[in-house]
């Protein structure tokens, strides 16, 4: 007999054990930077397994594209000389509003999904290994994805 399933429930798959809650990656975009904070939204949306996975997955390419978009319009401005030290800083500005707002969509994304997953007491793993590759190694991806755009 097949079991009663609910339409927005996550189904279990081989990633189930390392499901984390969507606050984590978050907050692992303030500590590391949003591109690591990105990538742990795409693992997680795998292996949450939701209902909501292709949005959550188009939403991350989405926010990869306007990352290298805001940076490469940065760097136009800048190479063109348009940019002065005072404009520099709010472009910045930008971009990191830019960053936060796409992992607040993510964030939202797979709430309802990882609530469902909880109550139904499934595993949720633990941030720590996340954290500390965030601190780790969060920035220098950041900077290394920033520095292609800008042809350094």
């Amino acid at each position: 007999m097949a079991s009663y399933q609910i339409i927005d429930e996550p189904r279990a798959g081989r990633l189930s054990n390392y499901t984390v809650n969507p606050m984590w990656p978050l907050l692992s975009a303030m500590l590391g930077g949003p591109v690591f904070s990105w990538l742990w939204y795409l693992f997680n949306s795998f292996a949450l397994n939701g209902p909501n996975r292709l949005k959550e997955i188009l939403t991350i390419f989405v926010a990869f594209a306007a990352f290298i978009g805001v940076y490469q319009f940065g760097a136009s401005f800048w190479n063109s000389g348009y940019f002065v030290d005072a404009n520099v800083r709010y472009f910045y500005l930008f971009g990191i509003t830019v960053q936060f707002v796409f992992s607040y969509i993510l964030l939202v994304l797979q709430s309802d999904s990882f609530e469902l997953y909880e109550h139904f007491n499934g595993h949720v793993a633990s941030p720590v290994i996340g954290f500390v590759l965030a601190f780790v190694i969060g920035k220098p991806l950041q900077l290394f994805l920033v520095n292609l755009v800008w042809g350094g």
